[in-house]
């Protein structure tokens, strides 16, 4: 245990060595490699973030970042953080590639960034973070319904079904009308009372 420790430290030490001398290549590697990923942490991201980007040359961060990428997969902070610099450099296609590769730990906070720019994309990553309630108000979204019943029932879960057809409702009458009937065809009856529904609609 204690040799462990000592390891660790020598590898932050030489990680803080190399980062004063402005050696961001070789700091990434030993990151990217170091035992038990203990230098992959908000603090690294936040070191490579502080570093001033030279004319011409690759920023430190994205050095960082397509290192860890060669080794393998990104943690979710680092997913994150990845995401928010190729977002705001309109490079969406770069992310649909890392996620089709499985490089992307797949969060609620990465598919509310993707929204922004992809519903598509976003959907499909809330659906592998199960963030259940954001797939459900993405399908409701999308009018897609019956994917609503069938994915909750899939993941056993229980949306909030009166929440969701006043939602409907305010933006698409007829949409709501179509739902109400496919819960009314549910297995063992419709989640809502008849009498719930029918008001909703006076």
């Amino acid at each position: 245990m204690r040799l462990l420790k000592m390891r660790k430290l020598k590898v932050a030490e030489r990680f803080h060595e190399l980062f004063a001398q402005t050696k961001y290549k070789e700091a990434a590697e030993l990151a990217a490699e170091s035992l038990q990923g203990i230098l992959r942490t908000p603090d690294t991201v936040a070191k490579f973030q502080s570093v001033p980007v030279q004319a011409g040359q690759t920023p430190p961060l994205l050095q960082y970042f397509g290192t860890l990428l060669t080794r393998g997969k990104l943690n979710a902070f680092e997913s994150l953080e990845l995401s928010r610099l190729v977002v705001n450099q309109n490079k969406k296609n770069l992310l649909e590639n890392w996620l089709a590769e499985d490089k992307l730990e797949c969060s609620e906070e990465l598919g509310d960034l993707v929204k922004t720019v992809d519903n598509d994309l976003a959907l499909k990553i809330y659906i592998k973070a199960r963030a259940t309630p954001k797939v459900v108000a993405a399908f409701a979204e999308r009018r897609e319904f019956d994917k609503i019943l069938i994915y909750s029932k899939q993941v056993g879960y229980t949306p909030d079904y009166l929440f969701l057809l006043q939602t409907i409702l305010r933006t698409d009458p007829q949409g709501a009308v179509n739902f109400a009937l496919m819960m009314s065809q549910m297995e063992g009856g419709s989640p809502l009372d008849y009498n719930t529904i029918t008001d909703l609609f006076l």
